[in-house]
């Protein structure tokens, strides 16, 4: 029994069909991904007079940033799920007669969908509060505000670092910050808060069997993303940069915005074998392997053929 052309190329593309189907990644399901945060909580890790564990305050208009502090009480009372105010020093006597800037800042995946905002604030005195920039407060208010429940704040929010900030106006006598922070989307991928102090977030590289002409990358939040190195490896293709050294998720080559301190692993292939990078493994899948199926399939077909001649 004679093969025709048209068999073959069926055959091939048949067999190309099934390795396809094989090797396709396996993504996760978006899930609705939520994060709260209370200004301020004291417990017994956080005590009265410390140091905040999400917020930031600046006293110079942004020029410096340093951990705003839990101050306890305050006669206008708690946001519901707090036990204590914030302000830029120890006590709700600081920082009287002055503006200062509070800041908390999280990491959102690139790829998400329907974030919302549940806001609540009590501002003593005058607070203008903004996300990236955007007035979410209708101008500047005064003691106790809020959204009302969960706002869309699509045309605010960015995937990478957003910064939600308050302009705070003290007029005397105590002064800080009460606040709940819901943020929820929809998204595979959690996100990420950035505590005080985590600035700048350095990035290491694991050349993994190359050379490098440097070892690390300094990052500071808020600035534009950047370029991964190409490592060199005589005889090897560099494939990218990687969360695992064997496995992982590939990161973007240009404009990369990391979200914490990490190490990238470098992955490679041998220059005689052109890869097809496996996205649900990280691993590579050689053409000659690809070959060596389809032509074993194609043998598999003629024998079988003369067979039933």
């Amino acid at each position: 029994m004679k093969v025709s052309i048209r068999q073959l190329i069926g055959l091939f593309t048949m067999a190309l069909i099934a390795l396809s189907i094989s090797t396709a990644p396996a993504h996760a399901e978006s899930t609705t991904q939520t994060v709260t945060i209370l200004g301020g909580v004291i417990d017994e890790q956080h005590t009265l007079g410390s140091q905040d564990p999400y917020t930031e305050a600046s006293t110079d208009n942004g020029e410096t940033w340093n951990p705003a502090y839990l101050v306890g009480e305050h006669p206008w009372g708690f946001v519901e799920g707090t036990n204590s105010w914030l302000n830029c020093g120890p006590t709700v006597y600081d920082c009287l007669g002055q503006t200062s800037l509070y800041r908390y800042r999280f990491f959102v995946p690139e790829t998400y969908a329907s974030p919302t905002l549940d806001a609540a604030f009590i501002v003593d005195n005058l607070g203008v509060i903004t996300l990236n920039g955007t007035e979410i407060s209708p101008g500047q208010v005064e003691g106790n505000w809020g959204t009302g429940g969960p706002i869309d704040v699509t045309s605010m929010m960015r995937s990478g670092w957003n910064e939600l900030q308050v302009t705070l106006v003290d007029q005397g006598g105590l002064a800080g910050i009460n606040y709940r922070l819901v943020i929820s989307l929809q998204s595979e991928e959690e996100v990420i808060v950035a505590p005080p102090g985590s600035e700048p977030i350095q990035i290491s590289y694991n050349a993994n069997g190359g050379t490098m002409s440097k070892l690390s990358d300094l990052y500071k939040i808020g600035d534009p993303g950047f370029s991964l190195p190409i490592p060199d490896r005589a005889g090897w293709i560099f494939l990218g940069w990687f969360t695992d050294p064997t496995e992982g998720s590939q990161v973007p080559d240009t404009n990369y915005v990391p979200a914490s301190t990490s190490t990238l692993h470098a992955h490679w292939v041998r220059a005689q074998q052109e890869a097809f990078s496996l996205a649900n493994t990280g691993g590579d899948m050689a053409v000659p392997f690809i070959t060596g199926l389809v032509l074993i399939g194609l043998g598999f077909f003629v024998a079988r053929s003369r067979k039933i001649i």
